[in-house]
């Protein structure tokens, strides 16, 4: 049964090579408190954790996989990207496109 599941994790791990814009969205930055527990000794308080996430600026790909599948994937891009690329545009994820004239986006490091 192990061997099962480590095969099925692996196998949903494809890769984008390129596809086309199907939707974009933008998420702006935003604050969350979450209530967290915290024992001391006996005793066990509620404290606010707060998380803030940045902008976040996201495109759907409909495309194909490195394995040659069709694939739909989330690429989060930075704000300059996302604002140069529409709707329907063709793109080559991670420079894995041979073809110099497609126009290729790299992922933003988080």
């Amino acid at each position: 049964m192990k061997y099962i599941l480590f095969l099925l994790f692996l196998s949903g791990c494809a890769k984008l090579k390129y596809g086309n814009v199907i939707s974009k969205n933008f998420e702006p930055a935003h604050t969350v408190m979450l209530m967290m527990p915290v024992s001391t000794g006996k005793t066990t308080i509620i404290v606010p954790e707060f998380f803030y996430y940045s902008d976040s600026y996201k495109l759907t790909v409909k495309g194909v996989s490195t394995k040659g599948k069709p694939l739909t994937k989330a690429v989060y891009v930075t704000a300059r990207a996302y604002d140069t690329i529409s709707l329907g545009q063709f793109l080559c994820v991670d420079g894995m496109c041979n073809e110099p004239e497609r126009k290729r986006i790299s992922k933003p490091k988080l």
